[in-house]
């Protein structure tokens, strides 16, 4: 399930390259008043939302 927020934020991400990761917080935050996420998602998202935008590219 981790996948399906990841290439959301992947989406959301660089949107503003002053603050990249502002609207994608935003976006997982509200996410997760949907679908909890357990904290070692949430802390695999660190990695596993850049590696979608790169896979993008």
């Amino acid at each position: 399930m981790i996948f399906e927020i990841s290439v959301t934020m992947a989406n959301i991400l660089g949107a503003d390259p002053k603050k990249p990761w502002e609207h994608a917080l935003q976006v997982m935050e509200g996410y997760r008043n949907i679908r909890p996420l357990p904290v070692h998602e949430l802390e695999a998202l660190t990695a596993t939302a850049p590696a979608r935008l790169l896979l993008r590219h």
